[in-house]
């Protein structure tokens, strides 16, 4: 399965001994938390904000017509820009027998997803000092001394193996279907049967629902709490999400049904079964409106900065959560790259974080996605945070959140104009040292290129041609504009567009590791007045719909 449902169970049944670092019983790990200011969602910047209302209508056809091409019962579809839930799209029905209609307060299950807030419990418990990612896992858990590698010369089990799905343990999203509901001691005799690895840990991904599951017994070991307890405590409150749990709700559920094609169609209403163990893997269940919340969280983190901590989890480890480690392959059969029907070429490479997926396709360059699925439930979430923007789709009976319909999705926020980045992006010596060469651009100054330019970079040959070049670019091109808002591509390097009389140009610059932070190189790519050009916010041009 690619997601899981819900959550009950004991804590550790069968008493092991407590591993090196464990609370004794009763003791609990959170009021060790930092003191981090409570999480407040920043509104919207108003621009941004009037741009994707303008769409809106245009984004609802996007996912109404997928709705009606995929079979799927019920859509609840939310894009946030920045700190607010700005876009909410709601389609079908949450219940085909009372017709009622879905909103942003309806609950899904929201399987896989999940497993990014049992990682975020495992960070929180790093953070204070209780673990150690790279440590051998059975320090926390003895049990898994039990596994049967397949070399005598593999090293052990970490927390980040755990954490990546590179730990060796199998893929099991088939096997999953019948151990989700496995109970504290069902899982311990498990592992008492000495189960083999796969692979040996560190070696390569492979996706393991049971990898979470032990992940949310280290934190029961480590907390002396119940998974989900902790959980509610430490993240979910703190975050204000007050409709999420692991429990069905008595009321405002959409119904996820199984068609049966044999049967002329007919909907059959799925099971929700009880995830026992299982539920750090996928046994969440949460609305649109409590969900943007966690995306708000999520973007609160980017960019780097000096501001006071907020939040349950401090913005340097949520950014480590969505960086890839593992390179990810959905099957064997998926390529980097394919040509896709009409000739348009797709690429996609991806790697998996901590409950995160991070991927680069061809049209943008790390997206921070994940997908979940329970029979009748399927989500999908993306971040793209240098945009500062998270959309995520929850539907029943059949996938709404599809890539294809996220590509056509990006394609109306980019007509838009809602993709342009945030102004705060790019620092003041960044900004000071694009202006600089703009004006050089405009009207070369032997005095000012030497002011601007780092001394030691201009030793090299090839920047001792900036000056002609300049001069040959005015000349070819004309008059300069910028267009849009620079890039930022890290501290000390951006890239930017300017429009001009007889063209475009391209540019990019580097700024050297110094105090002066002069720049250290420039480069620029030329454009006729005709070709199309790509805002300098959007790091790739679509070159088709993305696979995976």
């Amino acid at each position: 399965m690619y997601g899981a449902a819900f959550m009950a169970g004991t804590i550790c049944a069968c008493s092991p001994p407590r591993p090196v670092g464990a609370l004794p019983p009763g003791r609990s790990a959170s009021p060790a938390a930092a003191a981090a200011a409570p999480f407040v969602p920043t509104p919207a910047p108003a621009a941004r904000k009037a741009r994707l209302l303008a769409v809106a209508g245009a984004l609802d056809d996007v996912y109404r017509a997928r709705l009606s091409e995929s079979g799927a019962t019920a859509a609840a579809v939310g894009i946030v820009l920045e700190g607010e839930l700005v876009y909410v799209g709601t389609f079908g029905v949450s219940d085909v027998s009372s017709g009622a209609a879905v909103d942003e307060r309806t609950v899904f299950r929201i399987g896989s997803l999940t497993k990014s807030f049992a990682a975020t419990t495992i960070l929180q418990l790093r953070d204070r000092g209780l673990l150690q990612l790279d440590a051998p896992a059975v320090r926390y858990l003895p049990e898994l001394a039990r596994l049967q590698s397949p070399s005598s010369d593999a090293g052990p089990i970490t927390l980040r193996h755990l954490l990546t799905m590179t730990s060796g343990l199998p893929y099991d999203d088939t096997w999953g279907t019948v151990s989700f509901g496995y109970d504290d001691a069902e899982l311990t005799r498990f592992l008492e049967g000495r189960p083999r690895l796969s692979s040996v840990p560190g070696e390569r991904y492979a996706y393991s629902n049971l990898g979470y599951a032990l992940l949310g017994r280290v934190v029961e070991r480590l907390t002396g709490q119940h998974f989900l307890d902790y959980l509610r405590t430490e993240l979910l409150l703190p975050l204000g999400m007050t409709a999420t749990g692991a429990k069905r709700p008595a009321r405002g559920l959409a119904v996820g049904y199984y068609r049966d094609a044999a049967q002329n169609d007919a909907l059959y209403a799925e099971p929700h079964p009880d995830d026992g163990v299982f539920a750090p893997a996928g046994g969440l269940y949460t609305s649109l409106r409590d969900y943007a919340r966690y995306l708000a969280f999520q973007l609160a983190a980017y960019p780097a900065r000096d501001a006071p901590e907020e939040g349950p989890l401090r913005r340097s480890s949520l950014r480590e959560m969505h960086r890839g480690q593992s390179w990810l392959r959905w099957n064997a059969d998926v390529p980097v790259a394919k040509k896709l029907a009409g000739g348009a070429l797709s690429l996609s490479a991806a790697r998996y974080g901590y409950g995160w997926v991070q991927q680069t396709t061809c049209a943008f360059d790390g997206i921070v996605q994940h997908g979940g699925y329970e029979p009748g439930y399927f989500s999908y979430v993306r971040l793209l945070p240098q945009h500062g923007l998270g959309v995520v789709v929850f539907s029943t009976t059949a996938a709404v959140g599809d890539s294809k319909t996220f590509e056509r999705a990006m394609g109306v926020l980019r007509q838009g104009g809602v993709l342009e980045l945030p102004s705060d992006n790019v620092s003041p010596q960044l900004a000071q040292r694009i202006a600089e060469v703009n004006e050089l651009l405009a009207r070369f100054d032997a005095a000012r290129f030497r002011e601007s330019f780092d001394p030691d970079s201009l030793r090299y040959s090839w920047l001792a041609s900036i000056p002609e070049a300049f001069s040959r670019l005015k000349r070819d091109h004309g008059r300069c504009e910028p267009s849009g808002s620079p890039q930022r591509l890290g501290a000390t390097e951006a890239r930017w567009l300017l429009a001009c009389e007889r063209g475009w140009l391209s540019l990019s610059l580097v700024l050297a590791p110094t105090a002066a932070s002069q720049i250290a190189s420039v480069h620029w790519t030329e454009h006729g007045a005709s070709e199309p050009i790509q805002p300098a916010s959007e790091p790739f041009a679509p070159c088709g719909d993305e696979g995976g």
